[in-house]
């Protein structure tokens, strides 16, 4: 059987960003975040994800220009 193909970064970072999230590393989630550009499909999801994290760390988003 052939492998399967890697996952494209985007789909990387979101998996990273929800990993360190999970570990209570909020900063490391949200530089993870941070690699995906609003061209990416999984974009949407990333911000959602962002939110979340800016939630649990009681942040306010400091760049609402991305959004």
């Amino acid at each position: 059987t052939l492998p399967l193909p890697a996952p494209p970064p985007g789909e990387r970072a979101l998996a990273e960003a929800r990993r360190r999230l999970d570990h209570g590393d909020v900063r490391g989630a949200l530089a993870a975040l941070g690699d995906i550009r609003p061209d990416d499909p999984v974009y949407p999801f990333a911000l959602q994800l962002r939110q979340r994290a800016e939630t649990v760390s009681g942040e306010a988003p400091e760049r609402s220009a991305t959004r």
